[in-house]
């Protein structure tokens, strides 16, 4: 842990939060309770890992507040039909795609080992990454297909992948990894394994949405989607398991590229 911890990115990041998280807020991008833990969670970033921390978690969030706020009408529409809870992001969410990068950059903090800061970096990088190509795949008029069979689905399923949304996703994944690397903190080639670990977890993401995510089909009006209930009546499992969410396969997909973004690292910086 560093004898002497520098109080300007605390400050700073304090203010930005409250600023943030009332804005988020107003916007409809978060809940209440979701806007106050992403505040926290910045403070804490920014305490971990200074500026740099407080500009990635800041950038991202928001990035994501964003492109939350492109094609909205039109994004709520779609996701209506098909997913269980859409709107404004709720606490899981926000802990699903913050809390395990926060984790690595308590251990770098105390720990003073470099890659743990690294591994952060993949994670936000993976979630922030998700989070793109999903909001912008949902809103392309082009085929959304399974990763799995290959099959057309709905736009928004989990599992699904567009042209317009892939990409969007790798450019994210990048985007997000670049933020140490503008602070000075790894080098190019850590910042490639980063990237690459974010697209993985991406990948990952979408093959356990299409393959363990919990998918439904109404006994009423015969839609697929991930919804339990539907035109009143308990929806019946079509694939996968009934107690993995979307935010379980989020979860998974941030800690694989958490994992793979800390050890490319570490290899690179200790072999």
């Amino acid at each position: 842990m560093p004898a002497d911890i520098p109080l300007q990115p605390i400050y700073a990041a304090a203010g930005i939060a409250v600023i943030a998280a009332v804005a988020a807020r107003a916007a409809g991008v978060l809940t209440l309770p979701a806007a106050a833990t992403a505040a926290v969670m910045l403070v804490l970033a920014a305490l971990f890992w200074g500026w740099t921390g407080l500009g990635i978690y800041a950038s991202l969030f928001l990035a994501s507040a964003l492109l939350g706020l492109i094609g909205r009408k039109k994004r709520a529409e779609r996701e209506e039909k098909v997913l269980a809870r859409h709107g404004a992001r709720n606490i899981k969410q926000v802990l699903v795609n913050g809390l395990p990068a926060l984790i690595a950059m308590g251990a770098g903090f105390f720990s003073g080992i470099g890659a743990f800061h690294a591994a952060a970096a993949a994670s936000l990088a993976a979630g922030f990454a998700d989070s793109a190509a999903s909001d912008i795949g949902i809103l392309t008029d082009s085929r959304t297909v399974s990763i799995v069979t290959f099959k057309e689905v709905a736009k928004g399923v989990s599992g699904g992948v567009s042209l317009l949304g892939s990409a969007a996703g790798i450019f994210a994944a990048a985007a997000g990894a670049a933020l140490p690397l503008a602070f000075g903190e790894y080098s190019w080639q850590i910042f490639l394994s980063v990237t690459a670990a974010a697209i993985l977890g991406v990948a990952l993401d979408s093959v356990l949405g299409g393959t363990m995510q919990a998918l439904y089909r109404c006994p009423v009006c015969g839609a697929e989607s991930e919804k339990r209930m539907c035109c009143g009546e308990k929806s019946v499992v079509v694939r996968g398991f009934r107690h993995i969410d979307n935010d379980a396969v989020n979860l998974i997909a941030n800690c694989f590229a958490l994992i793979l973004g800390g050890g490319a690292a570490a290899l690179i910086t200790y072999l």
